[in-house]
């Protein structure tokens, strides 16, 4: 007679516990940020099934870990409801020790994360395939009103015979209105969540969609598109950042722009992106098969022959999963595990000059899209999903997020927090191996980290204005009227919202000063130090930004913090000079930063100069 081990009311359980009197718990098979992946034995029908033992936040308060707990016992159930080829089949879910098990369908599988780890990336045609079959799981979840909130290539599971599922509703919600999340939390994988849930804004299903372009992406191109070194990072490019050209993806390219779109009113839908993958992979697509099996072959990804058999928990990737026995649908690839190992991968910064940059245009209709690009190879010239012309920015970024026209990327959140509609509570930060609760503290952290310097040379120096007259100038007035401020005259005006404007030289864009009201962000000093640290090795060449000065700065009669540094721009070697100053009254922080080509800094400084002289709150 086996021992059955009594699951414990806190902490993990142990092999041989026994749930609800009927589960087994056999052998953990991996875990993440929010539980783990338990191989169990169904004793009543005699099976072996996968449990899911979901762990939650100890941060959490009483009241809110029981109304996540109803949350994820509600959700559960919903998943359980759901029928398709490519969604793991639910088969049970129980409350034990407190917390809630979710009893799934088990079979051999790798995680794509895994597969990409151990063989690079995939070819377009093997994603496209893999994108078809997200494509109607997502879709059945989101019929039923279910969003997955966690779409990621370590929960997209490749079986032994090459069929595809999309696996782990463990944080999947239904698409209704709760307030079953605590304010200011997170819940997903900070490379794959949305920029409107890291912003605390209005999810839906665009919201998956943009999740499953990251995974595609990172599965093309073998890294997903907003690689930093921190979550806080990854947090803040997801939000502020262009994704970074992609190399490898060919002919996927237009489609992964249209599900990377920031803007979850202009992002790719699951028909759109269908048709378009259905029309590359048939006939006389640019991905069309030409293998005989492959045109009989409808249900796997990939040739069963190249899945590595699974003995055990692979490593360092999700494990062995339930996924659904059901097939596929998506033709057959040849050949497709292939390493790509050997072909560089693409820097986490990749942008052209301020004059090069063009915006990636998704394709307005299925089809639409621009001639195949050669699957590997030089990246292209012009940044994925690069600004349109105009500013520096695109107009939804601050001006210490998106790629600069100097080529700087400072690395501070003041953007991710203005568009978080000014969050007033701390956010709790614990990053798991495969879940994240994101907290952005929003004060008094050094914000803008990520950058891979120290900063040099700082030196205190007072306002350090220059004698030299500005020239004409005219004034501008806040919209918003927040302020008024001294610009150049006869220099562009752009306004990007966010309370960002640009004030532009028209005869050389690279020469611009930018205004921008955000919500504080921290210290002026503090902020401005990491946001210079984060500029080199970045946009910036690696060990060639030093700091000139730093110090404070009164503006509006408000005392604040000015920092002037130099650097060379990464992409085209140009010798920049930028100066910025934040003031802060009470939680509002005001920027003022100029940047110009290094020749053209003692003729602009005055500009700076005037602005800073002139600047006043109304």
């Amino acid at each position: 007679m086996t021992t059955q081990t009594p699951v414990p009311d806190d902490g993990r359980a142990a092999a041989g516990a026994m749930l609800a009197g009927r589960y087994e718990l056999r052998a953990a098979i991996g875990e993440g940020g929010m539980g783990g992946v338990w191989r169990a034995h169904d004793t009543l029908l005699q099976r072996d099934v996968a449990v899911k033992e979901v762990l939650l936040p100890i941060e959490l308060p009483g009241p809110e870990r029981q109304t996540l707990i109803e949350r994820t016992m509600r959700e559960a159930r919903a998943a359980a409801a759901l029928s398709h080829a490519s969604v793991i089949r639910v088969f049970d879910v129980i409350t034990e020790a407190g917390r809630p098990w979710i009893i799934m369908e088990l079979l051999q599988a790798r995680s794509l994360a895994d597969i990409i780890k151990a063989d690079g990336p995939m070819p377009p045609r093997v994603v496209a395939k893999i994108g078809l079959s997200m494509l109607g799981a997502l879709e059945a979840a989101h019929a039923a009103g279910i969003l997955h909130r966690d779409v990621k290539p370590g929960n997209v599971l490749i079986s032994a015979d090459g069929r595809c599922v999309l696996s782990d509703f463990g944080v999947a919600r239904t698409n209704q209105p709760s307030n079953l999340t605590t304010p200011g939390m997170v819940l997903g994988s900070a490379h794959y969540i949305a920029p409107e849930r890291a912003t605390g804004g209005q999810i839906g299903p665009a919201s998956d969609l943009f999740s499953l372009g990251v995974t595609l992406y990172a599965a093309v191109e073998g890294r997903p598109p907003f690689d930093r070194p921190s979550a806080l990072a990854t947090m803040q490019a997801v939000v502020q950042d262009p994704p970074e050209s992609p190399r490898r993806a060919g002919a996927l390219t237009p489609i992964l722009g249209g599900l990377l779109d920031k803007d979850p009113q202009h992002r790719w839908n699951v028909p759109q992106t269908r048709a378009a993958l259905q029309q590359l992979l048939s006939g006389r697509g640019a991905l069309a098969s030409q293998d005989i099996d492959g045109l009989t072959d409808l249900h796997r990804v990939i040739p069963q022959q190249q899945q590595r058999p699974v003995s055990g928990p692979p490593t360092g990737a999700f494990p062995p999963a339930p996924v659904s026995a059901a097939p596929v649908s998506g033709p057959h690839a040849a050949g497709v595990l292939e390493s790509t190992a050997a072909h560089p991968a693409p820097s986490p910064f990749d942008s052209g000059s301020y004059e090069q940059t063009r915006p990636f245009s998704p394709p307005p209709q299925p089809g639409a899209y621009p001639p195949p690009q050669p699957s590997y190879g030089p990246p292209q010239q012009q940044p994925f999903g690069a600004p349109p012309q105009g500013p520096p920015f695109p107009p939804q970024q601050p001006p210490f997020g998106q790629p600069q026209p100097d080529g700087g990327k400072p690395s501070g959140i003041g953007g991710l927090i203005a568009t978080a509609k000014r969050h007033t509570k701390p956010w709790m930060l614990a990053v798991g191996a495969a879940v994240v609760v994101i907290a952005l503290v929003f004060a008094g952290i050094g914000i803008f980290g990520g950058g891979k310097d120290d900063p040099n040379n700082a030196n205190p120096a007072g306002n350090n204005t220059s004698d030299k007259p500005a020239g004409p100038s005219s004034t501008y007035d806040d919209p918003e009227g927040k302020y008024s401020v001294k610009v150049p005259k006869g220099w562009t005006v752009k306004v990007n919202g966010k309370g960002k404007v640009d004030v532009i030289d028209p005869q050389d864009k690279d020469t611009w000063i930018r205004f921008n009201v955000v919500s504080k962000e921290g210290e002026p000093a503090t902020v401005l130090e990491n946001a210079v640290k984060g500029l080199d090795g970045s946009q910036f060449a690696k060990d060639s930004v030093k700091t000139v000065a730093s110090g404070p700065i009164t503006v509006a009669g408000k005392e604040g913090a000015m920092i002037e540094y130099t650097g060379t721009r990464k992409d085209d070697d140009q010798p920049r000079h930028a100066i910025w100053a934040i003031i802060q009254v009470d939680d509002v922080s005001y920027h003022i930063y100029l940047s110009v080509p290094e020749e053209k800094w003692a003729a602009s400084k005055p500009v700076f100069d005037a602005a800073v002289k002139s600047y006043a709150l109304t």
